[in-house]
This record gives structure tokens, sequence and C-alpha cells, in this order.
């Protein structure tokens, strides 16, 4: 995880734009092949920058693991709220898969 969220505009854009190009690399190529280059030429930004966020490649994939966990928990949170007409299993299974 980052040590500490972004403060500026430009910061958290630059973050995003690392977060789905190593999820985009990930999801076509593998985890192997989503190297910290190829991530940061993806993002159309540097490898300082990377790592002025992250350690390295294993501390950006547990920040992603971490925020892949947060969305599922809201998703699951809100269906659990939402969902009072006695089918809420299929309702909270539906939204763990779909933040998947």
């Amino acid at each position: 995880m980052p040590p500490r969220p972004p403060q500026q505009t430009r910061s958290r854009r630059t973050l995003a734009r690392i977060e789905r190009a190593a999820i985009r690399l990930i999801e076509h190529e593998g985890l192997e092949a989503a190297t910290i280059q190829r991530i940061t030429r993806a993002a159309k930004s540097s490898v300082g920058s990377f790592y002025s966020r992250f350690d390295g490649k294993s501390e950006l994939e547990a920040h992603l693991h971490g925020r892949l966990w947060d969305e599922v928990a809201a998703r699951w949170s809100a269906a659990s709220r939402t969902n009072h007409d006695g089918d809420a299993d299929a309702a909270l299974v539906h939204a763990l898969f779909d933040a998947l």
C-alpha cells in the first residue's frame, strides 16, 4: 500500500493510471508480464513516479488486492442493506461476482 493517500489531484490521477495499467496488463498477459517498466509505460508515467508510491511490484500487488477487497466489501454491504425480499443470498453472491 502507498504510505499515504495522494493529496494533489495530479498525484491521484497518476496513481489511478498506474492502477488501471497494472490491472489491464495482469488481466491480459498475467502477473509476470506486468513489469514495472511496462506498467509505467502503459500508464504514461515514469518509473520514478511509480517508486515514489510503491517500494516495488509486490507492494503494488498488495495495494491492488486491498482495493479489490474494499470494493467487494462495499458492494456486499450495499447489497445486504438494499435487499429485503428474502433473496438476499443471491444478491450478495451477484454483488461479489460483479466486483471480481
